[in-house]
């Protein structure tokens, strides 16, 4: 080692040198002396070798030389006594112990007195060197210039120039050199007074220390005095301890080594393996950080019982808030987790108590720093994690149960979540897969699914049961936090947990799906959907989704709640600022949606449960769009080609488009636009009774639809591939009382200028619905049979009261549509006349026609003003020639309207001009059939006195 010359006690070594060197010079006096005086002279023919033998034989042994004995005060050592009483003992440890804090003191303060020497000499030498100004004068002399060097020219300065200087100086200043001097000197002093020996004292107290130790070793063999031993070593060990925690010892290299020693070797032997030494050492560690050094090694959580090791991780959690960041880490690195569930095999009980501490301690104030996790909070995750990967199926439900009370109280971070379920994702078959992470705060919608129903349909260790168990907890919990605290719903709670939440929701979904594949549930079936998986998912998703309404609320909601509900819409899921986050846990349910129907292919009634729940609870009056927007986007991805609708649900269908929200409608419009009715429709015919109030239920389905206002609005209106197939469907099955109120529907929700266009080649959607009517009616029927159809009637009535509407409120510029359309209608009820009664002659047939005129024109003739029979008389006229081979041309109609005309109720104008235009239609071309002397007179019978 290489020794600074100020740390050499040179004073002392030269005095001991010049000490030495008189005493050997001493020596060599005293030996000249005797050889001088001794009479040893021989002859000088003597041989040198016998002159040398006599001179050696006359020298006297030397004198020895003379040391002053030193006189030391007597060494006391202390001594233990296996029996002794404790103040005995603690006398004697304190007698130990004092020198040492006096020899470490003396060193403090020798060390205090050096830094202080050494700022004050940092504080000088700036100043050591000052700056002067000193100011003098030169004389210059005068320099020729080259052009008056080369003349002769006298030069024109007549002396030399005095020029002033000022410069500064750097000088030592004297005031602070002595200063400096001095410092030094004191400097030089403290050293010489430092490098002593150390005191007898602490030799002497430092050797009975070491002594008294292995004393008590060895008397800890003594089985009788062992526990008197074990105590006083506590004494010993707590006194050292003590006098550690002073930093005058810490400082002084000695005393520090030999107080470490003692308390490795003392701890060791007496605390280490000692289970009630365990909250002893963590408190003193965590009230005196400073010791943690010299502790630590002693403690050893891993080698107590497991109730010692659960009490001793609950005082380190509940101490972490106010606890320094480096002892906190020092201290539950000790508790190595993976050797206590290895050799100790705790019960579950214990291990549930370990997590809920492992929670408490992520939840404490310490565990971010700078928006990151901290070292502390990586530990507690580290051994939350060893806990999930020895034992998921029983802890996974109250690691759940803990974070989501934990996250309520806004006092647990959002790794924390993602930490765990990536835990849980890891796992293969018990065995952690990758020790990477997998799930991110940031990880994509599309990647988290691929992730999630890899890991479903991997994993064995979660029983359907174990699952269901923990979404039937997550719901329930999450439904009572919406009825107590959820007036805007959970997410303004929630809010920093969000993303968390959605992929413990999505996860256990599709944990839940393919648990129930066949190896717990058997055959999958509707009953086993509706019945088992069903329920968990919508009371998983419900609470974050679904509108609470009020008398859902009566029982369990809050008081708070109801009475700000009292008379106003139901309660909402989430707020219009929280729409971004609400479609985030949508989309995750449309998405356990499809991964049920992927795992069960072929199953029709999957999406039937989804559609009650959306008529239930979304598709209801009081329901904002914010919250139907973020419904129909997230539903509307779902396959609804493969929805089977029962009877039930079609019929929930009609009223969603009668009574919701016209939000609604488009969404009632992409779920029909996507069903297969043809098969549909195919599987309920051969049931009658079903398929009459199917066909029913689906035909005011379409009608609403192609009716509604809002789809047109959108130009989402496209209902033509529907109406082409429909009119394969066994209309045959439809009532003619369903067909009336379908019928009047069709008038009430269309426009009356719509029918102006029934003979037009290009069809819009409302004349194909009318085509579709005119189908379902039989008018057109190649099969009809003998008789006219009430369907059929009831399609001419309303066909006449849409013309009879258009008649009332014509413009001049419609006159030849309406024509067209009226003589379209009479072509029609000739040919549904001659087609129903085809064996008949023709005046039975007149007959029959004047029966369907009674019923389908005279009662709107009646009704509406002059205008409209003018109207109507003169379309009689322009009627176009009939496709009957019984009856001439255009006048079937016109005949039947003078019978028909013998019981109405009209007034003598309109009577006379409809007898006037139907005399005029019935007399062309009816010489061969009807003879004019014999047709005339019956006609004008029937009304004969109102027409003169």
């Amino acid at each position: 080692r290489i020794w600074r010359k100020d740390y050499i006690y040179t004073v002392g070594i030269r005095r001991n040198i010049l000490s030495n060197l008189k005493a050997w010079e001493a020596l060599r006096g005293s030996c000249d002396q005797t050889v001088s005086n001794g009479s040893f002279l021989l002859s000088s023919h003597s041989h040198p070798l016998q002159r040398i033998t006599e001179r050696l034989h006359l020298c006297s042994d030397p004198p020895s030389i003379y040391f002053p004995p030193q006189i030391d005060p007597p060494i006391r050592f202390e001594h233990l006594h296996p029996a002794s009483r404790k103040e005995v003992s603690s006398k004697s440890i304190r007698s130990c112990i004092l020198p040492l804090l006096e020899c470490a003191r003396l060193y403090s303060l020798y060390n205090s007195e050096n830094i202080a020497l050494d700022c004050s000499l940092l504080e000088l030498l700036p100043h050591l060197y000052e700056d002067i100004s000193i100011e003098f004068t030169q004389l210059v002399h005068c320099k020729p210039s080259s052009s008056q060097r080369n003349s002769d020219e006298p030069s024109s300065c007549s002396s030399p120039a005095r020029i002033t200087f000022k410069v500064k100086e750097s000088q030592i200043c004297e005031g602070v050199r002595s200063q400096v001097d001095r410092n030094l000197n004191d400097r030089d002093r403290l050293i010489n007074s430092v490098l002593h020996e150390a005191p007898r004292e602490a030799c002497a107290a430092s050797v009975s220390l070491e002594n008294i130790i292995k004393s008590l070793i060895v008397d800890k063999k003594n089985i009788n005095h062992r526990s008197k031993v074990c105590e006083t070593a506590l004494v010993l060990l707590n006194s050292l301890v003590d006098m550690f925690s002073e930093d005058t010892i810490s400082q002084y290299p000695p005393t520090k080594k030999l107080v470490n020693s003692c308390v490795e070797t003392l701890g060791q032997e007496f605390v280490v393996g000692i289970e009630s030494q365990l909250l002893p050492l963590l408190l003193k560690m965590m009230e005196r950080p400073q010791l943690v050094g010299i502790l630590a090694p002693l403690l050893s959580p891993s080698t107590v019982s497991n109730g010692a090791f659960l009490q001793g991780y609950d005082v380190v959690i509940r101490h972490l808030p106010n606890m320094d960041e480096n002892v906190a880490f020092v201290l539950l690195s000790k508790f190595d987790i993976g050797h206590w569930l290895t050799q100790d095999n705790p019960p579950d009980v214990e291990r549930v108590h370990l997590v809920h501490l492992i929670i408490d301690g992520l939840s404490s104030s310490n565990t971010m720093k700078d928006n990151e996790p901290t070292v502390i909070a990586g530990l507690l995750q580290r051994h939350l994690r060893t806990l999930l990967v020895n034992n998921v199926p029983e802890l996974f439900l109250k690691v759940i149960e803990f974070l989501l009370k934990a996250s309520g109280d806004h006092c647990l971070q959002t790794f924390v979540w993602f930490d765990v379920l990536d835990a849980i994702i890891s796992l293969d078959n018990g065995q952690v897969k990758s020790q990477l992470p997998v799930l991110r705060s940031d990880i994509s919608p599309e990647h988290l699914a691929v992730i999630l129903k890899e890991f479903a349909t991997r994993q064995r260790i979660l029983t359907f049961d174990q699952v269901k168990n923990v979404a039937n907890f997550i719901g329930d919990y999450f439904h009572d936090e919406r009825l107590h605290f959820g007036l805007h719903g959970l997410y303004p709670k929630y809010r920093s947990h969000i993303k968390a939440i959605q992929v413990l929701l999505e996860l256990l979904g599709h944990l839940l799906i393919a648990a129930s594949n066949g190896r717990e549930m058997g055959a999958f079936t509707s009953s086993s959907f509706v019945g088992y998986l069903w329920p968990s998912l919508c009371n998983m998703f419900g609470p974050w989704l679904l509108p609470y309404w009020e008398d859902q609320l009566k029982e369990e909601g809050a008081h708070w709640i109801l009475e700000l509900m009292d008379g106003h819409p139901p309660l909402t899921p989430w707020i219009p600022s929280d729409s971004t986050y609400a479609f985030t846990i949508a989309l995750s349910f449309s998405r356990c949606i499809f991964f049920l129907m992927d795992t069960f292919p072929g199953h029709s009634n999957i999406l039937s449960p989804v559609w009650e729940m959306y008529f239930s609870s979304i598709a209801q009056t009081g329901v904002g769009c914010h919250i139907l927007e973020i419904i129909h986007d997230a539903f509307s991805s779902l396959p609804w080609n493969q929805f089977w609708p029962t009877l039930q649900n079609l019929k929930n269908m009609v009223d969603v488009m009668e009574t919701a929200p016209t939000e609604c409608h488009l969404f009632i419009f992409h779920i029909t636009t996507q069903i297969r009715w043809k098969e549909w429709v195919g599987s309920v015919a051969p049931s009658n009774s079903l398929c009459a109030e199917a066909l029913s239920s689906l035909l005011k389905l379409i009608l609403l639809l192609s009716s509604d206002f809002s789809l047109k609005k959108v130009n989402h209106s496209d209902l033509h591939p529907l109406l082409r197939d429909a009119k394969a469907f066994p209309w045959h099955n439809l009532r003619a009382s369903d067909y009336a109120l379908l019928i009047d529907l069709f008038i009430n929700h269309t426009k009356p200028e719509m029918v102006l266009g029934w003979s037009a080649s290009n069809k819009t959607e409302d004349l194909s619905l009318l085509l579709l009517l005119q189908w379902i009616a039989g008018v057109n029927d190649p099969q009809q049979e003998e008789g006219l159809p009430p369907r059929c009637l009831l399609f001419f009535c309303a066909i006449a009261k849409l013309l009879f509407i258009v008649l009332e409120g014509m413009v001049q510029d419609k006159t030849a549509e309406v024509k067209d359309a009226f003589a379209k209608l009479l072509k029609e009820l000739e040919a549904a006349v001659v087609k129903g009664f085809p064996c008949r002659g023709s005046s039975k047939q007149m007959l029959e026609m004047a029966d369907v005129i009674k019923v389908v024109l005279l009662p709107h003739l009646s009704a509406n003003s002059l205008k409209c029979t003018e109207a109507f008389c003169e379309a009689l006229s322009l009627k176009s020639s009939s496709v009957s081979t019984h009856v001439l041309p255009n006048t079937l109609c016109a005949k039947g309207l003078l019978y028909a005309l013998n019981s109405s109720n009209l007034s003598q104008s309109q009577l006379h001009l409809l007898v006037e235009s139907a005399l005029e239609v019935s007399l062309i071309d009816e010489q061969d059939v009807f003879p004019l002397l014999d047709t005339i007179p019956k006609l004008l019978n029937f009304q004969g006195q109102q027409i003169l």
